[in-house]
């Protein structure tokens, strides 16, 4: 049995806990035994091994790595040029031991890694002036861009000391400011 073609994850930015899965296409029903692995290269994290994830008794494998703390990739993961058989082993129905050259991967400049969780910059009163206001306002700054909809109240929680008390009404903002 040989690679046939290699299917790469989507084109976009993949978070902490997100998997990068790569399908190994064979030209023949394959079993799996042991736990091979696909080399990828990222800017920050080196080289670290989509393992396989499922497939065997079929021709299509799915290799899998999740993306962890501190993995970071701005111009395209790179994937190595064989499966690295880690004393396992790929085989046909008859025993017979796959070749292991990844043949015909698709492109894989467009998939990035951030796993860097942005973190607080500032947090500062809006008004500068001390108040006994009803409503005072906050910003918020983090050290990146913060996607629309993934940002929420609960998100933030106010910390009082003394007789003051209070509670988060609402939240606005965009990018890295909110």
């Amino acid at each position: 049995p040989a690679v046939s073609s290699v299917s790469v994850p989507a084109n976009t930015t993949y978070a902490i806990g997100q998997h990068l899965d790569f399908t190994v296409n064979f030209n023949e029903t394959v079993v799996v035994t042991g736990l091979p692995s696909i080399p990828v290269t990222l800017d920050t994290g080196g080289t670290v091994n989509a393992t396989y994830f499922s497939g065997s008794n079929s021709s299509d494998l799915v290799f899998r790595y999740t993306i962890a703390n501190g993995n970071t990739d701005t111009n395209g993961i790179t994937l190595g040029t064989s499966i690295a058989a880690n004393g396992g082993n790929i085989t046909d129905a008859a025993g017979n031991s796959a070749t292991l050259t990844l043949n015909s991967v698709g492109s894989s400049s467009g998939i990035f890694v951030d796993g860097i969780a942005p973190s607080v910059v500032s947090i500062d009163r809006v008004s500068s002036t001390p108040t006994n206001a009803n409503t005072v306002d906050f910003q918020v700054t983090f050290s990146e861009n913060l996607a629309n909809g993934v940002v929420n109240l609960a998100d933030f929680s106010l910390v009082s000391t003394g007789a003051t008390s209070g509670s988060i009404a609402a939240l606005f903002g965009s990018n890295n400011i909110w």
